[in-house]
């Protein structure tokens, strides 16, 4: 299972789960082809636009959202992103990405998160736990204003 993850500068990189690697390949297309002509995806089985998916959506459309200075390494984070895409799959949603924080002070990973739910109009945020919003200030606020504004459920693993 490949999972994306979008880096600071903007652009994405991919993972292969099972050897927690990166690959430069996406399933079913060569290196270099692009999968269309617009913006961003966070797809895990394409790199294109929803209306332009190669594979039916299975279930909801889910993003998940880590904030990785809770975890100690980067092997937990791998972890915890294995966990993730079980526990959408269990779910029965489709994981089409998932959004690391890397920094305390800078929540870019939150503000693409924010902006990709929003214009992709996702039904469900996954987390680990509420403590992954603790760097936004007190959970108990920032989920009903979250769920408010983008119309998404947060949902947690815990």
């Amino acid at each position: 299972m490949i999972i994306g993850n979008s880096s600071r500068t903007g652009g994405t990189s991919q993972y292969d789960v099972a050897t927690a690697q990166p690959t430069d390949r996406l399933p079913g297309r060569e290196r270099g082809q692009r999968g269309h002509t617009g913006g961003n995806c966070y797809s895990l089985t394409c790199n294109c636009e929803p209306a332009d998916r190669k594979q039916a959506v299975r279930g909801p459309r889910a993003y998940a959202y880590v904030c990785g200075p809770l975890l100690i390494c980067q092997p937990q984070v791998t972890r915890t992103r294995q966990q993730l895409a079980s526990y959408a799959a269990d779910a029965g949603l489709e994981l089409a990405a998932v959004f690391v924080e890397e920094d305390w002070q800078c929540l870019s990973a939150f503000e693409r998160l924010f902006h990709a739910t929003i214009r992709d109009q996702v039904d469900v945020v996954l987390l680990p736990s509420m403590l992954h919003f603790t760097a936004l200030g007190s959970p108990r606020s920032i989920k009903p204003s979250f769920e408010a504004v983008t119309g998404a459920r947060i949902v947690t693993m815990l």
